[in-house]
Formats: structure tokens, C-alpha cells, sequence
């Protein structure tokens, strides 16, 4: 599987869109895929972090046009978009099929998409402020939204499928471990404005710091290893008794994971912060950010201080020192956000991408007590025959003997490193009844139809002697009908669906 991720990177763009992006690409990579990024914008530092990865990339050529300008954002690409496709089709020429364009880039629209339709099968446009179209068959938009309304009212294909909320933010893996692990403690205020930060927010919220009720207060402050500030940052650090400058960590994740309160940009970071259920007084560091930040307060997971233009040192001193007086209230934030992020939103956008590559292997026992939480799932149970709750002790037992039947096939599906269902098949002479539930949290993806559509290969070329394959569905279970006709099953009787093979 060969993606391409269209991506920049610079001091007024900053880190964000680019990290999302290779956390993305790391995830395809673990499924098998080979990733290339394509850029005009890079800094050094990124350079290294894509080849470190074991990813390729190409700098597209400098040019003198202009940018189009008819876009808010058109300065961040530097040149027209007719320009742009131009240069990113011939790097393309050189690279073979492309399975999937990734594009993340507020100065691209729909324009520029159509012109690369032809040199990829399919495209995922990532977007957050909705303000132009797109011709994609797939968009992210990890953001909270703000309003009810449909942002994207016409601006897609009728075709485009939606992947929108932070169900699908795209965190490291890193935080879905700290996420399941408890903190130690949490005593420490934790400063980070991305990996830029040109407008020098950190400044000023360093300085929040140098007041006599805080000077004391245990303090991370996290920078960029391209923040135009850093010097400043540093001597202003020197000063604090408290404080602990990191520049570019490693372990970004663990210094918020002890975090009693958090201050921090409304971008992308919000999602990790948010994952790892940290209190954070949030800022809007750019315009295309307010509606996130709106979106957050509003649903009480982080308090907005407003806006970058608005906030002065004094006013971040006054609000840290009111929210670390209300412990009750950090408690509840707390809580709110970590509901709000499972941390498994990479998985669920690679999967949304490598569905059509769906494994099986054999059930073994190690895979037992995993596949009995999924089963033991209210959403899971509720269709079943008995959908009351079973024992892990006789889940073990039935596992044991299914997986040893010659009369049964038990097999997990999987796409790449990701585990994300179980088929089943029942053998009767020239039949095969087919029973399937997948990972809860995996639901929605459209993940049932391909796993059955590959099931029904698999069952072909290892059964031959199987000519029908059958399931029982339950008349109030329509997402499991909706499946199995996806899949070529059609309705026999009342509850009985059939597939003929092949």
C-alpha cells in the first residue's frame, strides 16, 4: 500500500498540521503501508523526523509566483495552486500507484484536489476551520465542533465520507498507554504553545509565572527546538525556582501526565491533553482555533482564557491562581476531558484507510481475555441470543473449544497491527454459518462489510466444499443487515441471510 501525505511546516504555518501527519504515517507504516511526504515548507528538524521514520520525502522546488491569495491561509503555500499540483504530480510520476493522497494544508482546496485525482485512487483531505471546498473521498476534521450546524454544508461530494470529532483525534501511541496508567501525582503546571510558537505565547505565560504567589509553583515549560524565543524563555526559566525548561522532549506525554493544571494553545496539543485528562486553561493562538476553544468550555473540559491579542502576563497570573485555588473544579475538568479522547483515534483513521487489506489468523488463547471484553460489551451483547454479560471463566472454556473444533473456524480479522474483529464459521456439509462481532470501539468504520467480503474469500479458497454461506440476523439489528447485504448476503427468511459462493 503506497500513501502520500501533502504537508508544510514553517514558523507561520508551525508544527501542528506536520505532526499529525507523522503520526498518521507512523501508524501505516506499522499496518505495512510505505508512506512518502511530499513538502514545500520543512525545517531541518522535520527532515530528520520523517527519515528517522523510516518515511521518504521530497522537497518540491522553490518557485517566484505569488500565491493564488484567494484563500484565507493562500500565503502559507507561497505559490499559485495550479503551481503547486504541477509540481507535486511530477514528484509523483516517480513513485508508482498511489493507494492514497493524505493532503493537510489550509492553502489547498478543492481545485488543487481535482488536479491530482488522476495520479491516486482515493483521497483524505484533513481540515479544521471549514472554509473552502474539497473533492476528497474521505475528511478528517478531529476538532470538537463548536456549533450544531453542518460546517461542511456543501462544501463536498455527496460521496465524501466524514470522520469528524476527536473520536478521530490522531495521538501517538504513547498517549493511549499514559492514558491507561495511573499518575503518581500531579503537582506541576505544564506551559507548552506548540512547536513554534512565533507570537512568543510561552513568554508571556513564563512570566505569568515570576508573581510571588507562583514564583514557587513546580513547572514544566515545553518548547520547540525552532522557537524563535528560546533564549528569552531560558533566562526567564532561570529566574523561577520552580520551573524546568524542556526543549523539544522526547517525553512530551509523561511531563503533562504530571500536570496538575495545564496552559496551552487550542490546536492539535489539546487532543493529547484532553487524552490524558490534564485541567488546562486553553488559549486561542490563532484565529482558525477559536471554534475548538469555544467547543471545549463549552462543554466544561477546559477553561478559555480567550484570545493570544487579549491575555497579558498579569491576566494569565490571575486565572492560574484562581483555577489551582479551586481543586473540586480541576477534579470535574478533569474528568470531562478525559471522556472526551480514548486515544485511539490514529488507529480508527488508519483503519478507515487500510480496510480494504483485512488478514485472518487463527484464534489461539492468548487472544481470549481481549476478545471476551469485546464480546462482554453492551454494544456487542445486546444482538446477541443471550446477551447477558459471561463469565471470564466460561469464555476461557468456550474458547478453548472452539479453537480446537474441526467442525469450526474461529478467526481474528485484522488490518495490519490492529486486531478488529472475530469471524466465526459453523460447518453443516455444504454450508457455513457465519457469526462476526468486531472491537467495540472500532464500530462505524465500515469495517463489517470488508471484513465479511474478505471472510467470503477466505472461506472460498480454504473450504471449497462450502457452497452457501448463512447467518442469523436479529430484525432489530440493522447495522449487522446493512453489513451482510454490503457483503453480498441476501435475505432468505425472517432471520436467516444467505451468500452463495463464490
Amino acid at each position: 500500500m503506497n500513501v502520500v501525505i501533502r504537508v508544510d511546516a514553517s514558523l507561520r504555518i508551525g508544527t501542528g498540521h506536520f505532526t499529525r501527519c507523522l503520526t498518521l504515517a507512523n501508524a501505516l507504516k506499522r499496518g505495512g503501508a510505505k508512506v512518502l511526504f511530499i513538502c514545500r515548507h520543512v525545517t531541518d528538524f522535520m527532515r530528520d523526523q520523517i527519515r528517522d521514520t523510516g518515511h521518504d520525502l521530497v522537497v518540491l522546488p522553490p518557485r517566484e509566483d505569488a500565491a493564488d491569495g484567494d484563500l484565507a491561509h493562500s500565503a502559507w503555500l507561497a505559490v499559485p495552486q495550479v503551481d503547486d499540483a504541477t509540481d507535486t504530480l511530477a514528484a509523483l510520476r516517480q513513485y508508482g500507484p498511489i493507494d492514497w493522497l493524505v493532503v493537510d494544508h489550509y492553502g489547498l482546496d478543492a481545485r488543487w484536489e481535482k488536479a491530482l485525482r488522476p495520479a491516486a485512487a482515493r483521497l483524505l483531505a484533513l481540515d479544521d476551520i471549514a472554509d473552502r471546498p474539497h473533492d476528497a473521498d474521505l475528511l478528517l476534521d478531529q476538532n470538537l465542533q463548536d456549533t450544531d450546524q453542518d460546517r461542511y454544508a456543501g462544501l463536498l461530494p455527496a460521496t465524501c465520507r466524514r470522520l469528524i470529532g476527536p473520536r478521530f483525534a490522531l495521538l501517538r501511541p504513547e498517549f493511549q498507554a499514559l492514558a491507561a496508567a495511573q499518575p503518581k501525582r500531579r503537582d506541576r503546571v505544564n506551559i507548552f504553545f506548540g512547536g513554534v510558537d512565533p507570537d512568543g505565547m510561552t513568554v508571556r505565560a513564563t512570566k505569568a509565572l515570576d508573581c510571588a504567589t507562583l514564583r514557587a509553583v513546580p513547572a514544566d515549560i515545553v518548547i520547540g527546538i525552532d522557537n524563535p524565543h528560546r533564549a528569552c524563555i531560558a533566562a526567564l526559566v532561570e529566574k523561577l525556582p520552580g520551573a524546568t525548561l524542556h526543549i523539544q522532549p522526547a517525553n512530551l506525554g509523561v511531563l503533562m501526565n504530571r500536570a496538575r493544571l495545564a496552559l496551552g494553545g487550542g490546536g492539535a496539543t489539546s487532543w493529547e491533553r484532553c487524552c490524558l485528562a490534564v485541567p488546562t486553561a486553553i488559549v486561542s493562538i490563532a484565529e482558525n482555533q477559536k471554534s475548538g476553544c469555544r467547543a471545549l468550555a463549552r462543554a466544561r473540559a477546559a477553561i478559555y482564557l480567550g484570545d493570544i491579542a487579549q491575555l497579558t502576563a498579569d491576566c494569565i497570573a490571575r486565572a492560574v491562581q484562581d483555577l489551582l485555588g479551586k481543586p473540586r473544579l480541576l477534579v470535574a475538568m478533569s474528568r470531562r476531558a478525559g471522556a472526551l479522547v480514548d486515544g485511539r483515534g490514529t488507529d480508527r483513521v488508519a483503519l478507515c484507510l487500510m480496510r480494504d487489506r483485512i488478514a485472518f489468523r487463527p484464534a489461539e488463547a492468548r487472544d481470549a481475555e481481549a476478545k471476551w471484553r469485546w464480546r462482554n460489551d453492551e454494544r456487542t451483547r445486546r444482538y446477541f441470543n443471550d446477551p447477558g454479560p459471561v463469565a471470564l471463566s466460561r469464555h476461557l472454556a468456550w474458547w478453548q473449544d472452539n479453537i480446537t473444533s474441526g467442525r469450526r473456524a474461529l478467526l481474528i480479522a485484522h488490518s495490519g497491527h490492529i486486531d478488529v474483529g472475530v469471524l466465526r464459521f459453523d460447518f453443516d456439509q455444504h454450508s457455513a454459518m457465519v457469526s462476526i462481532y468486531l472491537d467495540p470501539d472500532m464500530t462505524g468504520l465500515g469495517l463489517g462489510p470488508a471484513i465479511l467480503r474478505a471472510g467470503m474469500a477466505f472461506l472460498h479458497a480454504q473450504h471449497p466444499d462450502v457452497w452457501d454461506a448463512l447467518a442469523e440476523i436479529d430484525e432489530s439489528n440493522a447495522a449487522s443487515a446493512t453489513s451482510f447485504a454490503r457483503a453480498g448476503f441476501r435475505k432468505h427468511t425472517d432471520r436467516l441471510w444467505k451468500r452463495t459462493l463464490p
